[in-house]
């Protein structure tokens, strides 16, 4: 099946399931004026390499904030982040996360691989292009966001 026909739009009354290192860095990205790409499939991707370390940065809380506030909007059910054990101050962006105010329950799991949990789920939201090809159902929750929250992006480039 192809990624689009496995697309969804409406997330309400549903629980999402999300890569939690994939859309926030790349929503870090986007709130630095960092450059951006829109792939054939219409996911939008940054080209910071997650290479088993990660920081919390000024961005990080904005990003937190906007997702949850355009999941709340959406009004889904219920929130799924998973992220990456082996990834550096993955406790701290949990802790982050949890910090933030959400509308509906939200669980946050540190996980060895989240990619084989993922591949497995509906409601799932990344911009990886493996979990896109497995995963039950998706959503392009980050093109909705920068939509949403009216992120102005002067560094997004489509490839054809």
């Amino acid at each position: 099946m192809l990624r689009r026909e496995k697309q969804l739009d409406n997330l309400k009354g549903q629980t999402v399931y999300i890569d939690g290192f994939n859309i926030i860095i790349t929503l870090e990205v986007a709130l630095s004026d960092g450059m951006l790409f829109v792939g054939q499939d219409g996911c939008i991707r940054d080209l910071a390499e997650l290479r088993g370390t990660y920081r919390i940065i000024p961005q990080t809380g904005e990003a937190v904030d906007i997702i949850s506030d355009v999941l709340s909007k959406m009004k889904v059910k219920d929130v799924v982040f998973y992220l990456d054990q082996p990834v550096s101050n993955s406790g701290r962006l949990k802790e982050k996360i949890y910090e933030t105010e959400w509308a509906m329950p939200v669980t946050v799991e540190i996980v060895r691989n989240p990619d084989a949990l993922l591949k497995e789920l509906p409601n799932v939201v990344t911009g990886d292009a493996i979990i896109l090809d497995e995963c039950e159902s998706w959503c392009n929750l980050t093109e909705i966001i920068l939509t949403e929250a009216n992120l102005k992006l002067t560094r997004l480039v489509e490839l054809k």
